[in-house]
């Protein structure tokens, strides 16, 4: 009866082994049968299930998704095994096909890392390097984040990969097409700005964002090169379209007056692929689901309505959406995003504790931070200096605590007179609310 119950198992070491060398084949050949399917699911996925998707997972949730596909496949070809075999027999198959699809995917990886071809970044007048004065404060967040832990998200499990050299950026208006090249567009002007960019996801305590110095050409130089600008852009939206067909939509007056651009490069360097290589759109103050595309292919100028952007189709509201003044506890705290365990008790000395943190408000900038502690009454805290309204701020407070369990609280208030609101939402469709709360002991 039990050698029976057995036979009736899926053949999964068959099924992994066979999706492993499928898996490895399409990578060999400049593609992967995988990240093609998670694309299709992500694209068809209904909305909750992709917000809770996030809301769990984070930036895991591609990882997360390409495993199941891969145990999905596994498990289809199981089923339609009609010999059992050995628990080893089963084992060695599964690694085998593991260890095909992990070889598969570094070849790929090393033949699109080789169509990323390096270019010159001629800044005619590089920005000043003006520092904020809180960079000796204990437990402060540095005030650049570095590219590799700059968060990244996109509706690919994989970053395109662009060849420089073939790559055109389209630029298009009624009766007006052009398309340049790389150093076209470099040569229209290189600029520098500090900035930071905020994901619609990002909850309070989350690293969903990151402040750089990007390089880039404003919308309107390009437009005006490609003899695209309408004299007046009322009645006109400025379409970013990548070249995966993922794009976004801003109305052209509200692109001009917030200073969209196209950027081209990240912290000195050409952007990394996968923030976009080797152009995307970023647009201050809007969150990055509606600040523009990576992976640039096209500009559009079109009549108002003509065209519907990617996630606007898939349920998102058709106004922008703005980031919301926010401000986080870096130190100390436990920040970033899950899956994580229950974070452990974060013990301080008693008296007076040093809480540094991070606050932002773009395009206005932050006016104040304050904090306060269970739940009583809210004293501002000390601000760095500002860089600019795009940046974010860092700040510090030290209130004094005595010994046992304490909640802090922060919040921010931005130039513009708008307070972080405190209710706890989620992010679809405006974006997340509450406060930043950390639980802590004094000793």
């Amino acid at each position: 009866m039990a050698e029976r119950r057995q036979r009736r198992l899926p053949d999964l070491g068959t099924g992994l082994f066979a999706v492993g060398l499928a898996e490895a084949a399409s990578n060999l050949a400049g593609d992967s049968l995988i990240d093609r399917a998670g694309d299709v699911a992500v694209a068809t996925t209904p909305l909750p299930v992709i917000e809770e998707t996030i809301k769990r997972l984070g930036t895991t949730d591609k990882p997360f998704l390409r495993a199941n596909l891969m145990a999905g496949g596994a498990l289809a070809i199981g089923l339609l095994g009609s010999r059992r075999g050995s628990l080893s027999r089963q084992v060695l198959l599964a690694g085998a096909g593991l260890l095909a699809a992990g070889l598969g995917r570094r070849a790929l990886d090393a033949r699109e890392a080789a169509a990323v071809r390096d270019f010159e970044l001629p800044v005619p007048t590089p920005l000043e390097r003006v520092g904020d004065g809180a960079d000796d404060w204990p437990g402060a967040e540095p005030f650049d984040t570095e590219p590799g832990r700059f968060y990244a998200t996109d509706i690919n499990l994989r970053a395109p990969a662009v060849e420089l050299d073939s790559w055109r950026l389209e630029v298009r208006s009624p009766g007006t097409e052009a398309r340049l090249s790389i150093d076209e567009l470099t040569a229209l002007g290189l600029h520098e700005r500090d900035a930071a960019l905020v994901c619609v996801h990002n909850r309070p305590g989350w690293d969903r964002l990151g402040q750089q110095r990007w390089t880039g050409v404003p919308i309107e130089n390009v437009l005006s090169a490609a003899g695209a600008l309408p004299e007046d852009p009322a009645g006109f939206d400025l379409v970013t379209e990548a070249v995966d067909g993922y794009s976004q939509i801003i109305p052209l007056a509200e692109a001009l007056a917030r200073r969209s651009w196209v950027v081209v490069g990240m912290a000195g360097r050409p952007l990394p692929r996968e923030h976009g290589y080797p152009a995307r759109v970023m647009t201050p103050g809007l969150v990055g689901q509606y600040n523009g595309v990576k992976w640039l292919h096209r500009l559009a100028v079109t009549p108002s309505g003509s065209e519907r952007a990617w996630w606007v189709r898939r349920g998102w509201p058709d106004e922008l959406i703005e980031v919301p003044p926010m401000a986080r506890i870096d130190s100390p705290a436990n920040t970033g995003m899950p899956p994580r365990l229950p974070p452990p008790p974060v013990g301080v000395p008693g008296g007076r504790v040093d809480v540094v943190g991070t606050a932002w408000a773009p395009p206005h900038g932050v006016e104040a931070v304050e904090l306060r502690v269970d739940g009583g009454a809210w004293v501002e805290a000390e601000l760095a200096a500002e860089v600019n309204g795009d940046s974010w701020r860092r700040w510090r407070a030290r209130p004094e605590l005595d010994p046992g369990s304490h909640t802090l609280e922060a919040r921010c208030r931005s130039r513009s007179g708008a307070l972080q609101e405190g209710s706890p939402s989620e992010p679809f469709p405006y974006g997340c609310g509450a406060f930043h709360t950390v639980e802590l002991t004094a000793r």
